[in-house]
This record gives structure tokens, sequence and C-alpha cells, in this order.
């Protein structure tokens, strides 16, 4: 059997001879994870989970034609979970995403600085799902959930 016997004169030999290196490895990585720490800019988020319990009080249609195509999903048009995947759908979709970026002022948040009206909007939408709202339906517990994540903490609220 090897049995393994730890020189501890040996191994501060060597920590002395490699004492510069060690030293710089452990400065380097320091440094880098208190600059990564102060230079990135800070991300505020806010979650809300919510079930709507009375599907019949939901009036926020966005036009005929979204809540005509929610009808296929389910045959019972007061069921809860048919509501809640109405909510789902309804922060999906484009004219919520437009209607959040005007009331937010949320091109200016995107530094976005086109003057083709149409391309401005079509990139905040872009932004506004890609980097700001993540949604999900759960569909055993049929809850929504909705995640806000940005830089400035008032939008975050």
């Amino acid at each position: 059997m090897i049995e393994f016997t730890l020189d501890t004169l040996r191994f501060f030999e060597r920590v002395k001879k490699y004492k510069f290196f060690l030293i710089t490895c452990f400065l380097t990585c320091t440094i880098s994870v208190f600059l990564y720490a102060f230079l990135v800019p800070e991300q505020f988020t806010s979650t809300a989970v919510f079930r709507s319990l009375k599907p019949e009080n939901i009036k926020l249609s966005i036009d005929n034609s979204s809540s005509a195509n929610l009808n296929y999903l389910f045959t019972d048009p007061n069921s809860p979970e048919r509501s809640n995947l109405y909510c789902y759908e309804l922060l999906n979709s484009r004219r919520f995403a437009e209607k959040t970026i005007i009331k937010f002022k949320l091109a200016n948040y995107f530094k976005i600085t086109d003057k083709d009206s149409l391309k401005v909007k079509d990139l905040a939408v872009k932004n506004y799902y890609s980097k700001v709202l993540r949604s999900s339906y759960d569909e055993v517990s049929e809850l929504v959930k909705v995640s806000i994540t940005t830089k400035d903490k008032e939008l975050s609220l």
C-alpha cells in the first residue's frame, strides 16, 4: 500500500519558490472581480405571480381578432384556466408592448435614435421582449408569472 505523506517543508519551499506567481494570480483574480462588480450596471427585477379568479370581469380586450383567437382554446368561456391564459396572451401581445413602450418612454430607455418612427417602435418592441419582460404560464397551477428587469429602479417598480 502506498502512503502519501505531506512533507510540509517541501510544500513551503515550493510556495516560496512560486510566491510571485501565486500572488500575481490572486491579485489579478481579486481585482477583476472587484472591477466587474463595480463597473457592471445594477439591474433591478420585479416579479408578480397571479391568477385571474373571475374571468367574467376581464375587460382587457386588445381588439376583436385577438380575443376571438383565444376562443378555440377552451370550450367553457368562463373557465379560470381560459382567463389566466388570456392574461398571459395579453402580456405577450404586440399592442400591449406598444402601449407600455409609449407610456414608460422605453424608446428613450433603449437609446433608440432612429428618425423612422416605425423602426423605432419595432426595435423597442424587440428590446422589450428580449431584455425587459419575461412572462410564463404554468398549466398545472394555472398561475401567470411576470418579471420586469431593467437598469432603472423606477421602471422595475
